[in-house]
């Protein structure tokens, strides 16, 4: 801690509380024999130190709750390269640009948006990059802890969790439209317009252009000795919220949309659905060698198979091939009206 002036406020809080600091220090390299105490210090004395030295109000609760989050996040692994640097980012780019939040609810705050990087730290490190970049570009704007939590939220979702959709549509909508214009980057939209068009269309991304229609759009999946998920084929069927991948021996639930694409483990495999508009769609759609064709539309197939199973529901096809384990996932144009 000598890397601290003694006139700041991180200093002065962590003298006063020299004897319950040192305590829950102690008790931290008991349960964590790997306590990297010089990459603590150096969190703490640089970017923590930034943020709290900044606050007007709440020093010594932000100080406490500053250093009890850093020895839980030490204990997962976070005082580690490149985790360090996320945590760096985490307090010198967002905290620190939201400090009236972090002075009005220091447990919640901080607790909150470090339970995020706990809660997915089985994402890359390219995706706590781009949420931290994303959530930093919008913190500012947050009124209330409420909305800054609701657009960590959104960003989840929106840098490449599919899986997060639902939730993500929730928070948004508690949003002002100001706010959920600017983390969409929609132009020349309400936030309502852009709250309903997300709602009703799953390829629909508010910052680029109308999408194409029939095209590409992910590959997933894949054999599970060669890192995938599956180890055996797979049958694919729609489900009420994307689609159910079977086997007798696992069941995985398919997430898709503009913002991702996600393979999650399910416990119960839920019933598929079945929509006569699904078969409808289904029939549009074939395979003719090398391609996957939609009415004149075709598109390259990525797999060796000669005959692939093909999945549709109202927007999307899935097309997964029984010799790589692979999925392509494609998006189709909206139907025409009857």
């Amino acid at each position: 801690m000598s890397h601290l002036s003694s006139s700041s406020a991180l200093a002065c809080s962590l003298t006063k509380h020299k004897k319950l600091i040192n305590e829950r220090i102690a008790q931290a390299r008991r349960l964590y024999l790997g306590l990297d105490m010089e990459s603590f210090s150096t969190l703490l004395t640089g970017p923590v130190a930034k943020v709290i030295d900044s606050l007007e109000d709440s020093i010594d609760e932000c100080a406490l709750t500053a250093v009890d989050t850093l020895l839980i996040m030490a204990r997962h692994g976070f005082l580690i390269s490149p985790y360090r640097e996320i945590l760096a980012s985490l307090w010198t780019d967002v905290l620190a640009g939201c400090t009236a939040l972090v002075s009005s609810a220091p447990h919640q705050v901080i607790g909150r948006l470090h339970n995020v990087l706990l809660n997915m730290r089985s994402r890359s490190v390219d995706f706590f990059r781009a949420w931290i970049d994303s959530l930093a570009a919008v913190a500012p704007f947050a009124s209330t802890k409420e909305e800054l939590f609701a657009l960590a939220s959104v960003l989840i979702w929106k840098n490449g969790n599919a899986a997060y959709r639902k939730s993500a549509l929730a928070a948004a909508k508690t949003l002002p439209s100001a706010l959920v214009v600017r983390v969409f980057n929609a132009a020349d939209m309400s936030g309502q317009e852009v709250l309903n068009r997300l709602g009703k269309d799953r390829w629909y991304n508010p910052s680029l252009a109308e999408p194409v229609g029939f095209t590409n759009r992910w590959i997933v999946g894949g054999f599970l000795g060669n890192g995938g998920p599956f180890i055996k084929p797979v049958s694919v069927r729609v489900g009420s919220d994307g689609f159910i991948l079977s086997n007798g021996l696992q069941a995985h639930h398919l997430f898709v949309d503009a913002f991702g694409c996600e393979i999650c483990p399910m416990r119960d495999v839920p019933q598929p659905v079945y929509k006569k508009s699904f078969l409808e769609r289904a029939e549009e759609v074939s395979q003719s060698g090398r391609w996957i064709v939609h009415k004149k539309t075709k598109v390259p197939f990525y797999f060796m198979d000669v005959d692939a199973a093909i999945t549709c529901d109202n927007d999307t096809v899935v097309v997964f091939s029984p010799w790589s384990y692979y999925l392509q996932v494609l998006s189709l144009p909206p139907q025409a009206p009857v």
